[in-house]
C-alpha cells in the first residue's frame, strides 16, 4: 500500500518504510531511532523532531487503512452497513434493493445466530421502511412493526447477555450496578416468542441461573440446552455460557463430581473449536493448564496428550513454561517422575497462581522419590512459607486455603511415612479430615498417600 499511488504520492513515505523495514520485526533495535530514521528520509537536511514525527503519523494512517482493507471482508457486519447507507444517501435505489436482498439472503442461510445478525435484520427493516415510505408515498408505515420486532430481539438479548455479566461481576467487585428494563423484559419473556430463538433462551437461562439463589434447576437445564444447541451458537457465546457455568457448578458439585462437569463443559468447547477460535486468544496460560489439569485427575490422559498436542500454549513469552508445567503434571500422573523433575526445571512460571502449582508439584515429586529427596522435599516445605508471605496479596482466599492445606496435610503424611510406630487411629482421623475438606488441593492424591499409610 505504501507503494500504491492510490494510496500515497509522498515519496519520503516509501523511504521512511524501507528503513523501517530493515529492522523488522526486530523494533526494539537500538539503533532504530529517529535521528537515523530523518537521515534516511531526508539525506542532509537537519534533524527537525516535528518532521519525522508528522511522517510517521502519515505512515501510520496508512497501517490502518492496511487493516481496513484486510480485516473487514464482504461479509462484515460495518461493510454490509456501510454501502447500505451509501447506497440511501446517494438515492441508489437499484443498488439499495439489491443489496439488501442479498444481505437478506446470506441472513437466511446462517446456521449460527449471533448479536451480530440481530442487529443487521433490525437494521434491514429500518432501510426497507424508509424506502417503501419514499416508493409508497407515505406508505412504509405498515413495515414499522417489523421494525419494532427486529428491534425487540436485538434489545432483548443484549439486554439478557449485559444481566448475566453484571450480576456475576456484582458478585465478584461488590459493585451495585443499575438494571434498567430488567423487570419489564423478565415479564414479557415467559409469554415471548423471541424465547423460543436458541441464543436468546440459552441467554435467558443463564440469566436466571446467575440471578437465583435456588438455581440448580436452572443449571441443569441450562446444560442440556447448550449441549443441544451450542452448533448454532457462537463460539463466543459459547464461551461465556460455559464460563458462567463453571462458576455455578462449583456452588453444586465438589470433588471428583466438580472435575467431572468441568471436564463436560471442557469438552463441550473443544468439540466446537472454542479453544481455537481468535487465533486461540481464550486459552490463556491458567485456561490451558486448568483444562489438562482436570483432564489428568479424572485420568482422561489420552485425551489430555491430543489436546496438549492441538492446542500447545503459545500466545504469550510465558509459552515454554506453561507447556513444561503441563508435560510435568502429564508425566507424574504416568508415574514418570525423573521426567516430571526434568520439565518441572524448565517451567519458570511468572504467574502467581501457577508458580504455587509448580511448588505443589516439586512437593508430590519429592515425596515419591522418598529417602534419597528428604531433604529436598524438607527445603520446599520451608521455601513455601516465604513464597507465601512474598504473594499473598496475589492470591485470592481460597487459593491461600487449599495450598496451605495441601502443604501441611502432606508434611504430616511424610512424618507418619517415616515413623516407625503409626496411630491408626490419628491416620484415619487424617483421612476423615482431608475428605471434609472443603478447600485443599490435590485432594485425591492425598488420599491415595495417606490409603498406602494403613
Amino acid at each position: 500500500m505504501v507503494h500504491s499511488s492510490f494510496f500515497t504520492q509522498s515519496e519520503n513515505l516509501k523511504y521512511l518504510f524501507s528503513f523501517l523495514h530493515k529492522f523488522a520485526p526486530n523494533f526494539d533495535d537500538p539503533l532504530l531511532n529517529d535521528e537515523d530514521a530523518h537521515k534516511a528520509v531526508y539525506k542532509d537536511l537537519s534533524f527537525k523532531q516535528n518532521r519525522i514525527n508528522k511522517l510517521r503519523h502519515n505512515l501510520y494512517n496508512i497501517a490502518l487503512q492496511y487493516i481496513y482493507y484486510n480485516y473487514y471482508t464482504e461479509d462484515n457486519l460495518l461493510n454490509n452497513i456501510a454501502i447500505l447507507n451509501y447506497a440511501e444517501d446517494k438515492g441508489l435505489t437499484k443498488v439499495l434493493k439489491g443489496h439488501i436482498n442479498e444481505i437478506e439472503k446470506k441472513q437466511e442461510q446462517l446456521k449460527i445466530k449471533s448479536g451480530d445478525h440481530f442487529y443487521i435484520e433490525f437494521f434491514l427493516q429500518q432501510v426497507r421502511s424508509r424506502l417503501k415510505y419514499l416508493e409508497d408515498k407515505g406508505n412504509g408505515d405498515i413495515l414499522l412493526e417489523n421494525v419494532s420486532i427486529a428491534l425487540d430481539k436485538f434489545y432483548i438479548l443484549n439486554k439478557l447477555i449485559l444481566f448475566s455479566h453484571q450480576i456475576i461481576r456484582e458478585k465478584i467487585t461488590g459493585h451495585d450496578y443499575s438494571y434498567s428494563m430488567k423487570k419489564e423484559i423478565l415479564d414479557a419473556m415467559p409469554d415471548s416468542k423471541h424465547v423460543n430463538i436458541p441464543i436468546v433462551s440459552l441467554w435467558y437461562n443463564t440469566f436466571l441461573m446467575v440471578q437465583e439463589k435456588d438455581n440448580f434447576q436452572y443449571y441443569k437445564k441450562l446444560k442440556s440446552l447448550l449441549d443441544e444447541q451450542a452448533g448454532q451458537l457462537p463460539k463466543l457465546d459459547i464461551r461465556n455460557i460455559c464460563g458462567c457455568l463453571q462458576n455455578t457448578a462449583r456452588t453444586f458439585f465438589r470433588d471428583e463430581a466438580l472435575f467431572e462437569e468441568l471436564f463436560f463443559l471442557y469438552e463441550l468447547q473443544q468439540k466446537h473449536g472454542v479453544f481455537t477460535y481468535a487465533n486461540g486468544n481464550y486459552l490463556t496460560a491458567t485456561i490451558f493448564f486448568n483444562i489438562a489439569k482436570v483432564g489428568l485427575i479424572l485420568q482422561k490422559t489420552s485425551w489430555v496428550k491430543e489436546f496438549l498436542n492441538k492446542h500447545t500454549y503459545k500466545y504469550n513469552s510465558e509459552a515454554n513454561n506453561v507447556n513444561a508445567l503441563c508435560q510435568a503434571e502429564l508425566a507424574f500422573s504416568e508415574n514418570d517422575y525423573d521426567q516430571a523433575l526434568h520439565f518441572l526445571q524448565q517451567s519458570d512460571v511468572m504467574n502467581v497462581y501457577l508458580k504455587l502449582i509448580r511448588r505443589r508439584s516439586y512437593l508430590k515429586v519429592f515425596y515419591e522419590k522418598g529417602e534419597k529427596y528428604a531433604s529436598s522435599f524438607k527445603a520446599a516445605i520451608d521455601r513455601n512459607r516465604t513464597f507465601i508471605s512474598r504473594n499473598k496479596e496475589s492470591l485470592n482466599s481460597t487459593q491461600l486455603t487449599a495450598h496451605w492445606s495441601f502443604v501441611n496435610t502432606l508434611k504430616t503424611i511424610a512424618n507418619y511415612r517415616q515413623s516407625q510406630d503409626r496411630d491408626s487411629k490419628l491416620i484415619h482421623e487424617l483421612e476423615e479430615k482431608v475428605h471434609r475438606a472443603e478447600y485443599i488441593a490435590e485432594k485425591k492424591w492425598l488420599l491415595q498417600k495417606i490409603k498406602f499409610l494403613k
